[in-house]
């Protein structure tokens, strides 16, 4: 250390000047010795801590794992009764996977009783009336306001045929301005409908996934005349005269359901020849009938060349919504019928689980 110093200081003065320094730096030794010291309570009672906190997490993971199981297991019940998965409060979840667990196959008539008690009629007049200001369903509004006011009358025998012509229809309307639509091109349009543009939450993605399959098995799964009914609501099996039982209030809501779930997908609308996109219900696009290109983001109208509109100003987040659509992933009648995840409630006014994605 002391070979810069000149030579001609000699090797004493080299010698006291270390002892000097030594002992200049020996109280920094001893502090740092003393605070090492006085700091590992500090340590030992953080490493309680986390040890305590490990505990505590492993405790809670075993508490959650049977609620997250039926939360895993209620889309696959909802498809097999032909229900999409709408959003219920865990208890409701928890009954229906334990009406599942007890009678299997024989438990669809109470499943069904269950979600039809859940459904408020207040919510379903809510939610006619969105769909009057919703610009994609606007074309065939007369022909929704005729279907809500019939299933407050319990006429399920004609709801249930003119919810599926419907349904038909949004999706061509989103698919195939013009030109024929063959069953093939029904189950791609439903996969495209159903796809997240950006990676989705592993709970939307089952949710979304199990509606897919719904609506695709409702709308293009096959009969045979002749034989006996199929169980579940079936486009082709009601509309060519195969089923005549299928008029109840459950089918009726389930046709309800996946309408609302279609047309969902998409929250905005830009007019064909307008470079400015909307949300659907944009009161610049009331009086409206022109044709619109439909987007599920802001994010898709963006990279498609449009701006936002600056009355609804579809690129705000709203408060009471989780993403960035138009509307809130799943269902949701201006806060009231609703991914996510559970998502806000739409069709029941109880309350929902939040946050599922995050356990």
């Amino acid at each position: 250390m002391s070979d810069w110093l000149p030579p001609q200081w000699g090797s004493g003065f080299r010698d006291e000047w270390l002892r000097s320094m030594r002992g200049a730096l020996t109280p920094f030794a001893d502090f740092t010795s003393v605070f090492k010291e006085a700091m590992r309570p500090l340590q030992d009672a953080l490493a309680a801590v986390t040890r305590d906190m490990q505990r505590s997490m492993a405790g809670i993971s075993e508490t959650m794992r049977p609620i997250l199981d039926r939360l895993e297991r209620y889309p696959g019940i909802c498809m097999e009764f032909g229900w999409p998965p709408f959003d219920v409060p865990l208890s409701v979840v928890t009954e229906v996977v334990g009406l599942y667990d007890q009678k299997g196959d024989e438990a669809r008539a109470d499943i069904d009783a269950l979600f039809v008690r859940l459904i408020s009629r207040r919510a379903l007049r809510d939610l006619g009336q969105e769909w009057s200001e919703c610009h994609l369903m606007r074309r065939r509004a007369h022909i929704l306001d005729a279907v809500m006011r019939a299933h407050a009358r319990r006429d399920y025998a004609l709801t249930v045929p003119a919810l599926l012509a419907s349904i038909e229809g949004v999706i061509a309307d989103l698919h195939v301005p013009k030109g024929r639509m063959l069953q093939t091109d029904v189950k791609r349009f439903l996969t495209e409908t159903f796809a997240s543009e950006d990676a989705p939450e592993r709970w939307s993605s089952q949710l979304n996934e199990a509606t897919r399959s719904v609506i695709v098995d409702v709308m293009v799964g096959g009969f045979v005349h002749g034989d006996p009914a199929p169980k579940e609501v079936r486009r082709n099996a009601i509309l060519h005269g195969a089923d005549v039982d299928y008029a109840t209030e459950a089918n009726s809501l389930k046709a309800i359901l996946m309408l609302d779930l279609v047309a969902e997908q998409y929250g905005y609308v830009a007019l064909i020849d307008s470079d400015v996109y909307h949300r659907q219900a944009c009161s610049t696009l009331r009086k409206s009938a022109k044709l619109g290109r439909h987007y599920k983001t802001t994010t898709s109208a963006g990279r498609a060349g449009k701006r936002p509109c600056g009355v609804c100003h579809p690129d705000e987040r709203v408060a009471s919504r989780s993403h960035e659509s138009g509307r809130v992933p799943g269902y949701t009648v201006k806060g009231t019928l609703s991914s996510s995840v559970m998502r806000p409630p739409r069709l029941t006014e109880c309350s929902v689980v939040e946050g599922i994605d995050s356990l």
